[in-house]
């Protein structure tokens, strides 16, 4: 039988707010392992360790009067972003006749144009004529620069890895210093609050589409990995569209962070240019090839303000009643019934109502056991 008086909650209790970072979902209360009740929201422990770290346990010493010492607590300074100083910056964005893909640019847009997007996109000339694509964030501060090595004929030399510098700067930071990845061309967004953004996976396909098309501003995320929670917090209210490149890879994660961002209030959109391509290329690659660039598709609603189910006049791929804003449970529910390419029947409401779950699971929402059944007969949503 266990000495302790308490114990960490285990799932499938929630996790909380943390009183410290202030990051949901993150933190796992104390509980009293007789009663089961949750002690005081302030004791508990913060999954995120090395950001935040943390940590206040209800202390066993004076259990018998029911008093708890605060103990284990990390006093962690507030975390500090790191930025690289300008002339670091500046040293580098010359000598274009060495870089390789500047040429590569130039040889398909005149020098006028290449020197423009140059200056735009903050393009630097690395060691061995390799390119650095500079990362200013929202603010112009510089985070980084990605050093990625061409070859002639714009491809990426793969036998060379790119790497970001920050990782080669010999500075010695504090223990709350960090250094944080933006995304690449940031510091273009303020410049047209009320333009359409377009995240796309690499620097050189930002660069191209932008040149292509230039009514959208064109981000990039630096790899189908790097849309994170805490990239896209400065375009929560903005109209987004991620469009992935022509592989399996880029298309599997920007579908799922597209439903994972929609449910938590985004306006974001999927956008694929060419769905039956699979060439493992990148989208600057395709453009180029075109006569007539091909512009994304853009569908976009406003905003709900109450409950009611947004129904688009039209949406791509036949599917009269798919939602793209998830605001409440029954468009998430819609939104993943919509994604199978099947009749209705148990087996499906079984697997949706799994992932309705699992998407709803750090809310307060929960689903009845005919929920599911119900609400696609409400909006007689049938599939041909």
């Amino acid at each position: 039988m266990s000495n302790y008086r308490y114990q960490l909650e285990k799932h499938p209790k929630k996790k909380g707010i943390c009183p410290n970072c202030k990051h949901k979902g993150v933190f796992r209360f104390y509980e009293e392992i007789k009663t089961g009740k949750r002690l005081s929201e302030k004791y508990g422990i913060c999954d995120r360790k090395n950001n935040c770290g943390y940590y206040l346990h209800p202390s066993l010493e004076n259990l018998n009067n029911k008093k708890m010492n605060e103990i284990n607590v990390k006093n962690k300074l507030p975390e500090r972003v790191v930025f690289i100083e300008d002339d670091i910056m500046k040293k580098t964005l010359k000598e274009y006749e060495k870089n390789t893909f500047v040429i590569w640019l130039q040889s398909i847009f005149d020098n006028e144009t290449v020197k423009t997007f140059c200056q735009k996109y903050y393009i630097g000339t690395g060691k061995n004529n390799s390119t650095l694509f500079w990362y200013l964030d929202i603010k112009s501060n510089i985070r980084t620069a990605k050093k990625i090595t061409y070859k002639s004929d714009g491809k990426r030399n793969k036998e060379i890895k790119p790497n970001y510098i920050h990782t080669q700067i010999k500075k010695e930071l504090n223990e709350n210093e960090v250094y944080k990845i933006c995304f690449f061309g940031e510091h273009l967004i303020n410049e047209r609050p009320n333009d359409i953004i377009c995240i796309v996976e690499s620097e050189k396909t930002a660069i191209i589409a932008s040149l292509y098309i230039p009514k959208y501003i064109w981000v990039a995320s630096g790899g189908n990995n790097g849309l994170t929670y805490e990239k896209m917090q400065i375009l929560k209210d903005r109209k987004i569209i991620l469009i992935p490149d022509f592989d399996d890879a880029g298309r599997t994660t920007y579908k799922q962070k597209q439903k994972y961002f929609s449910s938590i209030g985004f306006n974001i959109q999927y956008n694929d240019l060419e769905p039956n391509i699979n060439t493992q290329e990148d989208i600057a690659d395709f453009l180029i090839k075109c006569e007539i660039p091909k512009e994304p598709e853009v569908i976009f609603q406003k905003q709900s303000t109450n409950n009611n189910v947004i129904i688009p006049k039209y949406q791509p791929n036949n599917n009269p009643f798919r939602p793209t804003n998830i605001n409440n449970l029954e468009q998430t529910i819609i939104e993943h019934y919509l994604s199978y390419k099947m009749p209705y029947n148990v087996d499906v409401e079984s697997e949706v109502n799994s992932l309705v779950s699992g998407l709803l699971n750090e809310t307060n929402i929960k689903i009845e056991p005919n929920i599911y059944r119900d609400i696609i007969n409400k909006y007689s949503l049938n599939k041909n």
